[in-house]
Parts: C-alpha cells; sequence; structure tokens
C-alpha cells in the first residue's frame, strides 16, 4: 500500500487478529494507528510487515500524543517486522503494552525495534511484563519522555532503570535443540538436525517461536508472578547462545530473516545457492561459502550497528525489484551495509541491478578485505565513515568504481586495484567533500577521471600509480583539497589538477600535464612500466542479463597492463621511505634494492623465490621433503612456489628432489642451488617455466 497502514489503518477494538506480509510504503506496515481513540489490541500476532519508512510492525500518528485515551497492547506478539528507517517494531508517542513480545525485528538504517518519539502531552509510553529481544538495530529508542518500564526483560548492555526489570536471553523455543545443525535437501524427511540425520528443509532449521522454555528467565518472573511476554511456556528446554547451521550442497529459496543471530555456513559457492534476499544478519553471526541470488531487493541487507561476517560468498543477480528499499539510494543490489560495522571477505560481488556494496551512511565502519566487486550496474563500492577496504579489485562496474563520502576520520584504502569502471575511479557525491587514503593502490584506465574531489576535503595517496583516464589523473574542480601525495605514478593526459595544496607533495613522477609548483624530489618522466594498459573507451558496453532482464556494464579494458617497473625506470630507488608502507601490492619488503621506488610495486629484477621452502613456512627442513613428497604421491596440495621444490634444478619436480634435500640435511650432501639460504631471482629456463604462483614467506 502506499501511504500508511499497510494491514490496519484507524482505531478500534481488535482482538485474536493476524496481521501478516503487508507494506505502507510510508509508516505503520501491519498498523497505523490514526487519530487518538480508544483502541486496543489483544492476543494479536503482527508478523512480517515492511515500512518504506517508519514504523515495520506499527506505528501511532502524530495527532496520538494531542488527548483522548491512550492505545493499548495485550498479549500481542510483533514479530520479524522490518522498516527501512527507524522502529522496525513499533514507532510510538504514547502507547500501553502489557506482556507484550517484539523479537526479530529489523530496521535497515534507524535504530531500534521500539522508538518512543517525544510526546506534546508529556505522557510517556509504559511497558509491564513485556520481552524486547533479538532485534537488529537495538531494543529501545527514546527521543523525548522516558518510557515507564517495569518487569520486563529489554535486550542491552545494561538493564533498564524500572522494578524487576531483567537484561537475559529470554531462551525462546526453537526446533534445533542443539547449538549446531545440518541441512541437506537431499536427505528424506524430517530429519533431526544432526549430522547424521540432517534436517530436509531450511526453514526448519530456523524455526523459531516466540514463547519461552521452561528455563527461561523470564518465566514466572513478571509482575505478580506472571510470565513475561505474550507466549506461554512452550518447551522443557531451549540452548542459549548463537546458533549455526550447517548447509549441504543444494538450492535454498527462501527470504531468510536472519535477526536472531544465525549463522549459515555452506559447502562452496558454486554448490550452496541461496535464492532470495538475506536479511538481518547481526553482530557474531555470519554467512559464509555460499552464492546469494535472486534478491528482489539486495542479495544481503545488514541492519544498523551490527557488525556481521560475510565471508567466501558469491553474491550475484539480486535487486531485480527494489520493493520496499525503493526509498533507498539505490533501492537494490548486492549488498547493503548502512551504518553498520559488517565484514565483507573474500566475497565476489558481481552483475547486481544495483551498486555492488551500499555502506554509505554516517556511522558505517565496515571492513571489505579481498574481495572482487565487479560489472555491477551501478557503482561498485559507496562507502561513507570509517569504513576500510583492503586487497580489493573493483572493476567494469556501471558508473564508477568508489564513491567515498567523508565522515568521520575517512576511508582507509589499501592494496587494491581500480580499474576499467564507467566513470571516475572513485569520486565523492557532487559537491560533497571526500576523506580518503591510499596506500599501493593502481587506479588505471577509468572511463574519466582517476580520482574526482570536486568537493574538496583530504586526499592522501601514498605509493600509487594512477594513469590512463581521459580526463586527468586527479580533479578537484578548482576546490581546495588538503592533500598528501608521496611516492606516486600520475600516468596520462593530466597529472594533478587545479585547487591542490602542495605543501605535502613529494617523490612523485608525472607524465603529463601537472600545475605543481612546488614538489619535493618530483621528477617529470615516463616511468617505464612493464606495459601500460589498453583501453578503449569508446568500446560498446557488454550486456549483463539479470533474471531476465538486460542491462549494459563498460567494457573498457583491452589490455590490463602491468605496471611493475622496467630496470630502465627512473622511478627505481628515487622515492623516500619515510612514512611508505612496508610491502609493495605483490607483498614483497620495502624497500627492495638501494632504496623505496615511487609507485606501488618495488623493482625487484624478476621474481624472488627459497629453493627448498616448499611449505612455505620460512625454514628448510624435513617438512618441505614431506610436502614434495606429500604433492607427488598422496594427493596433496600444490605448492604455492614450485620453483622452490626444484631442488635439482633439472626443470623438473620429481622424488630426485626429496631424496637430494634429505640426503643434504641428514647425510652431509651438497645445498640446494642458488637462490639459498636467502631468497633471490629465478634463473632462466627451469626456474621460470615452473614459477611461483604466490610470494613465499621468506621472500616479503
Amino acid at each position: 500500500m502506499y501511504g500508511d497502514g499497510g494491514g490496519v489503518e484507524g482505531y478500534g477494538t481488535f482482538s485474536g487478529c493476524t496481521i501478516q506480509s503487508n507494506y505502507a510504503s510510508e509508516s505503520g506496515g501491519g498498523v497505523y494507528l490514526g487519530p487518538r481513540q480508544e483502541t486496543t489490541f489483544s492476543d494479536c500476532v503482527i508478523y512480517h510487515n515492511s515500512a518504506g519508512h517508519n514504523g515495520g510492525g506499527a506505528a501511532q500518528h502524530y495527532s496520538q500524543d494531542l488527548g483522548g485515551p491512550v492505545p493499548v497492547l495485550t498479549r500481542c506478539f510483533i514479530l520479524a517486522n522490518l522498516a527501512v528507517y527507524d522502529s522496525g517494531g513499533v514507532e510510538c508517542y504514547v502507547l500501553n503494552l502489557e506482556r507484550c513480545t517484539i523479537a526479530g525485528n529489523l530496521t535497515i538504517l534507524g535504530v531500534g525495534a521500539m522508538t518512543c518519539i517525544d510526546s506534546a502531552a508529556q505522557i510517556p509510553v509504559t511497558m509491564t511484563n513485556s520481552i524486547v529481544w533479538g532485534n537488529s538495530g537495538g531494543s529501545l529508542v527514546v527521543r523525548g519522555v522516558d518510557p515507564v518500564v517495569t518487569y520486563s526483560c529489554v535486550e542491552g548492555a545494561d538493564v533498564l532503570p524500572g522494578e524487576g526489570n531483567i537484561n537475559a536471553d529470554p531462551l525462546f523455543c526453537r526446533r534445533a535443540a542443539q547449538p549446531e545443525v545440518y541441512v541437506d535437501p537431499s536427505r528424506p524427511e524430517p530429519g533431526d538436525g544432526s549430522a547424521e540425520n540432517p534436517f530436509n528443509h531450511l526453514g526448519r532449521a530456523l524455526e523459531v517461536s516466540a514463547e519461552i522454555a521452561e528455563n527461561s528467565p523470564c518465566r514466572g518472573t513478571g509482575l505478580g508472578g506472571a510470565n513475561m511476554g505474550a507466549g506461554e511456556v512452550g518447551c522443557a528446554t531451549a540452548p542459549a547462545g548463537p546458533l549455526v547451521v550447517y548447509l549441504a550442497p543444494g538450492t535454498y529459496t527462501a527470504n531468510l530473516f536472519l535477526t536472531t543471530g544465525v549463522s549459515l555456513v555452506g559447502s562452496d559457492p558454486e554448490t550452496t545457492v541461496i535464492e532470495g534476499t538475506v536479511w538481518g544478519l547481526r553482530t557474531g553471526s555470519g554467512l559464509s561459502n555460499v552464492t546469494v541470488r535472486g534478491g528482489l531487493f539486495w542479495g544481503i541487507i545488514i541492519g544498523s550497528g551490527e557488525s556481521p561476517l560475510v565471508e567466501g560468498c558469491l553474491i550475484a543477480e539480486n535487486g531485480t525489484d527494489p520493493g520496499i528499499t525503493q526509498s533507498l539510494d539505490p533501492a537494490g543490489g548486492g549488498v547493503f551495509c548502512g551504518d553498520s560495522g559488517a565484514q565483507l571477505v573474500g566475497c565476489r560481488i558481481t552483475r547486481n541491478r544495483g551498486h555492488g556494496a551500499y555502506c554509505g551512511f554516517n556511522g558505517c565502519t565496515a571492513r571489505i578485505e579481498d574481495c572482487d566487486i565487479a560489472a555491477n550496474w551501478s557503482t561498485g563500492l559507496h562507502v561513507e565513515g570509517d569504513a576500510t577496504v583492503d586487497s580489493c579489485r573493483i572493476a567494469g562496474n556501471g558508473s564508477r568504481g568508489m564513491i567515498c563520502v567523508r565522515s568521520g576520520s575517512g576511508t582507509q584504502i589499501r592494496n587494491t586495484v581500480i580499474m576499467g569502471n564507467r566513470l571516475h575511479g572513485i569520486s565523492s557525491l557532487p559537491l560533497v567533500a571526500m576523506s580518503i587514503s591510499l596506500t599501493n593502490c593502481l587506479i588505471a584506465g577509468n572511463g574519466s577521471q582517476g580520482i574526482r574531489a570536486d568537493g574538496g576535503g583530504v586526499v592522501d595517496l601514498r605509493n600509487c600509480v594512477i594513469g590512463e583516464h581521459p580526463v586527468g589523473s586527479v580533479s578537484t574542480g578548482g576546490r581546495n583539497v588538503q592533500a598528501t601525495l608521496r611516492n606516486c605514478i600520475f600516468s596520462g593526459y593530466v597529472g594533478v589538477a587545479a585547487g591542490i595544496d602542495d605543501d605535502e607533495i613529494g617523490y612523485c613522477c608525472f607524465l603529463g600535464d601537472t600545475n605543481i609548483s612546488d614538489c619535493d624530489a618530483c621528477i617529470s618522466a615516463d616511468p617505464r612500466f612493464v606495459r601500460p594498459g589498453v583501453f578503449d573507451f569508446d568500446r560498446p558496453p557488454a550486456t549483463v542479463v539479470v533474471a531476465g532482464q538486460e542491462f549494459e556494464v563498460p567494457d573498457f579494458i583491452i589490455d590490463p597492463g602491468d605496471y611493475h617497473l622496467l630496470p630502465d625506470s627512473p622511478c627505481i630507488d628515487a622515492g623516500t621511505c619515510e612514512g611508505a608502507p612496508l610491502f609493495d601490492l605483490d607483498g614483497f619488503r620495502r624497500p627492495w634494492g638501494g632504496g623505496c621506488d615511487i609507485g606501488a610495486y618495488e623493482f625487484t629484477a624478476g621474481p624472488f623465490f627459497l629453493r627448498g621452502d616448499a611449505n612455505d613456512d620460512t625454514n628448510i627442513d624435513i617438512g618441505d621433503a614431506i610436502k614434495i613428497l606429500s604433492w607427488l604421491f598422496a594427493h596433496g596440495a600444490e605448492p604455492g612456489c614450485l620453483a622452490s621444490g626444484d631442488i635439482n634444478i633439472d626443470g623438473r619436480i620429481d622424488i630426485a628432489d626429496p631424496i637430494r634435500l634429505i640426503w643434504h640435511l641428514f647425510g652431509g650432501g651438497p645445498p640446494p642451488a642458488a637462490p639459498y639460504p636467502a631468497c633471490g631471482p629465478m634463473q632462466a629456463g627451469g626456474d621460470a617455466a615452473l614459477g611461483c604462483a604466490t610470494v613465499q614467506q621468506a621472500c616479503r
């Protein structure tokens, strides 16, 4: 419904009602209480409703505080409702709640399962014998007169003031009696959730009742010895603590509300698929090793203030119908972090119809690490606040690579490649300040500018390469920017545009025009990359199909290039080690050679490795011989650096290599050939053919 009150709007007496699965574009997804009249709800269930603004379960009209009877809710369940802004459960001015349970509600951006707004009549909200627990975004927010809460269980760091209040886990009944349960859709029904006899359906593993267990601290501790909450005792015992659900390979079709603190662990993203939006992951919970696709809104929505871990997931083809999230900007996409502290680690976020990931509100402290964010319809990553981006690739997105809006101490970006996005590599919103710090980053081949800071702010770049942009490396639109540029290469049509305060600029290499007049130890020269990238900004976009709908993403990259330095580069040893990161973008130690190099990569004269250290533990011992034998004869994992296992340098790895190493270690035989006992460059021929897929620990 467009407007207020998706299920019920007005006033009256309601008893034994179920108000479920309604939507209001404004407030009161389930119930909207109109101008103040005598209104009571008793023994009602307000479940799974949603509001585009406030009060997912219920909301009150502002006139409710101007006089007349106070609405009363008695023995009501307000469960699993959602609001985009404040009050996933209830938004109220004046209200009495008696023996109610408010649980499992989600607030995407604002705060509170229940928000008490300032009452002009100065009448407090009252709550007795009630439970407020397991809501994403906090329990109770007061914006005005303090509520009168007694004999109630309210989740929070401290017990609320008031007689008889507690803040202990109410122990709701759930089907899964053990802390770890298993689900396998290929197994026969019903199963008991054990590893030997898993549930057949994910819904059974997640089934939670709002009734309390016999061992609940809410049993008999209410006013007059009554139970707290709307439910009765529904089970003998319920386990305390979080629930972890292990998913066998299969496709799980459901929009999942995980506001009770559940973690889901898949087998791997290729075989374990969740179709639909995952809502409400909580602090301390997680989602790992699954594909999330086909979410009508976002693939994953994380509530306000929560800090879950999303790890090793493929998040693709979401955002096809924004629905309730249409009041957000953007309305759909891969992951919505809001103002949370979400941790996205080792994820691939691609082909979403909207942003890849959106952490775009004050207070965001998200950590995005080792993620590939590519081919999304809009911006790859939008961050605002004290977010951290480390070891990511952000490429080929349909708008900007990143949007960074100034808030708090700013966004930290490290060891990240931003390439081939339709507009800028990094920008703020128009005329809005940014605050960013980039270290060991490569920004190349984006469709407009490398970094656009036309709203001013703070830009700190250290050991970065920014090049191959048709409109310039860094632009400020004439606005003042507090800039620190150290050990950076700016390659392309323009170096650094007007408006930069150049007091903190030094040890940089410029290829192209720049108006910087005072630069300590800077050079103007061709940096001599191994192979600059080739980008065609007039190339037609690629077409991506998501849920039968087509959209276009850029396809600028002809050749991503190789931005390592050639041996004759003027940037070698021309930087400063003061303030430089200890390792480069490849993980090699800095400095490598006589001094620190300008740019993101230290010149290493080819890949360095340590012969004999096959298990990559920095020591040469019997463990290395065992590693080689295990790989050769016992299906063990391949050494990360194959060249390290070629002890006798014959260009191949076979039984002779571990025998040679054991002879040296225990029989006085000759040592491995160079490079040994220290890291060194590969030799032409066999070493180069075997190669190293990873940089060994000893050589970093």
